[in-house]
């Protein structure tokens, strides 16, 4: 297993704008395309906080979001949200919920997708609506499965997208910060990452 982390130089002046930041970002990822690959923008510009939520070091609402990638050559993809939100007074939390908006899985339609817990629990199958806000689903588990039984994983040229709706909240605060991300893929590539809401609630 390959481990990499992509870090990218502090911004310096007009050297760099946040769109080259982002390329150098993507480009890092397709360097492993097996492995453990944790995708970081914090160097690219954090939002200082979000107002009125009391939180620090949060993705603000056009900067990609740090996420962990593991992609095994066995076809095991895992996601997971590698933000460190903090809370300038407080405890910070952050829930989870995840759905899948489609998928297209070699083999057949007998085939179904799922999202599953680290312990290969299933937390949505098929397309549909949001699962339960979890605080413990922050990283999750990609299968498959055409006839019951144990999960399998993916298979070359299965593609996914899926939805991630995270939630930072610090206790005491009047207002929490909620954001909508969005990954899609076909296995073995990483996923891109598209931002598809950002609200302060």
């Amino acid at each position: 297993m390959v481990r990499a982390t992509t870090c990218l130089p502090r911004r310096e002046s007009t050297s760099m704008d946040r769109r080259q930041a982002i390329k150098k970002l993507a480009a890092g990822a397709a360097i492993a395309s097996t492995g453990s690959v944790v995708l970081s923008s914090r160097d690219v510009a954090y939002a200082a906080s979000a107002p009125g939520t009391g939180l620090t070091e949060v993705p603000g609402p056009s900067e990609p979001l740090p996420i962990t990638f593991t992609n095994n050559s066995n076809g095991t993809v895992t996601l997971g949200d590698a933000s460190s939100p903090a809370c300038g007074a407080g405890t910070p939390t952050t829930s989870y919920s995840w759905r899948i908006n489609a998928f297209n899985i070699k083999g057949g339609n007998s085939w179904k997708f799922y999202i599953a817990d680290m312990s290969d629990v299933p937390i949505r199958e098929g397309v549909g609506g949001y699962s339960s806000p979890n605080l413990n689903h922050s990283t999750v588990v990609l299968r498959k499965n055409n006839n019951g039984g144990k999960l399998k994983p993916l298979d070359p040229g299965d593609s996914y997208d899926v939805g991630m709706l995270v939630t930072w909240q610090c206790s005491g605060a009047g207002a929490y910060l909620q954001a909508e991300y969005r990954f899609s893929a076909t296995y073995p590539n990483p996923p891109a990452i598209e931002i598809v809401s950002y609200n302060i609630i």
